[in-house]
């Protein structure tokens, strides 16, 4: 989502609600690997309370039909996952004690991958694969054996966003990009998805796994605000009907689009260099747009730059130096400080 994302007010009266009643199939035939990915930005992670990102189907089922929660722990620690079929509780192992990040985006993806009897899942943060060890904020998972199939599809029951079937467990903050896949996403195609989710140059369906994107709400883009009371489904009919809300939960002020894309590696070099500007592992060409937006000068001569794209976030830029470079072309309509 280029500019917006959905706000969540944590209380019982706002959430995102689906159709109930409709299958909701997970993996291809319902049997087959999935993987839940979106944007979080939590705002309280002090309620005391099982925080839902989202709340699939029924655990009164039974297979191959069950229920998927995602949510936060009671104290705001980790981030697990619950399956449940014949109203068990089929918890993964695992967990951390580290703290989940607040007032921050992270990139969250789980991946499933399963067979007739067994279901294992991995969590990556930002990009980053990240397993059961203890300097790691989300736990790896590993449940099974399953009876007969694996958790499938939500034919009944809660289809929520942001709360569970119950009166508890509302999140707190901002959602964005919550999309659901027809397989287990790769590291590197978790790398992609990040990049194309704070990335508005790039478009979804650019990605060569697109065609295994099942479900896929925006939060708001891109008609932002206008899409209220409604949080349209791009990909399947799961529109998503936003409960106790307005259209002011469309919030067009935070969104993961805080990031500038600098593709030259000499450009990086430097504002690393003079400003301490950090590139994550995981988006080595991205750097959050804070960190540059209040440099006001910029001396680059001499170092071999062949691209200076990015420069247009440099917002407060005043005095820009980059001679003797390799450029062929520079465009700085967007610095009106200069």
């Amino acid at each position: 989502s280029v500019n917006f994302s959905n706000v969540f007010g944590g209380t019982q009266t706002q959430w995102l609600s689906g159709a109930q009643g409709t299958a909701m199939t997970f993996g291809a035939g319902g049997i087959g690997d999935f993987s839940i990915a979106f944007w979080i930005y939590p705002t309280n992670l002090t309620t005391g309370d099982n925080m839902r990102i989202c709340d699939f189907g029924s655990g009164a089922l039974t297979p191959p039909n069950g229920r998927i929660q995602i949510h936060i722990n009671t104290s705001g620690t980790a981030m697990t996952t619950t399956l449940k079929v014949n109203d068990t509780a089929l918890d993964p192992s695992g967990g951390t004690n580290l703290p989940f990040p607040q007032d921050t985006w992270t990139h969250v993806v789980w991946t499933a991958t399963r067979d007739a009897t067994s279901l294992s899942g991995k969590w990556y943060g930002d990009g980053v694969f990240v397993g059961n060890t203890d300097v790691d904020p989300f736990p790896q998972l590993a449940v099974g054996p399953i009876p007969g199939n694996v958790v499938t599809t939500a034919t009944t029951g809660p289809f929520y966003i942001g709360r569970n079937g119950g009166s508890t467990g509302m999140f707190e903050g901002n959602l964005d990009d919550f999309t659901i896949w027809n397989r287990a996403l790769t590291a590197p195609e978790i790398g992609e998805l990040m990049k194309v989710s704070t990335d508005p140059s790039v478009c979804m369906d650019s990605l060569s796994f697109y065609s295994d994107l099942t479900h896929w709400w925006e939060m708001g883009d891109p008609n932002g605000s206008a899409s209220y009371p409604y949080i349209p489904d791009v990909i399947g009919a799961q529109n998503m009907e936003m409960k106790g809300m307005t259209a002011s939960n469309i919030d067009c002020t935070n969104s993961p689009q805080l990031y500038t894309y600098i593709p030259d590696a000499n450009f990086r070099t430097y504002l690393t260099s003079a400003y301490g500007v950090v590139f994550p592992l995981s988006m080595p060409e991205y750097c959050l747009t804070s960190s540059i937006n209040t440099i006001t000068t910029v001396v680059a001569g001499f170092l071999n730059i062949t691209d200076l794209t990015g420069i247009e976030a440099f917002t407060a830029l005043t005095d820009l130096t980059c001679y003797n470079n390799q450029l062929t072309s520079l465009d700085v309509s967007q610095n009106t400080a200069l």
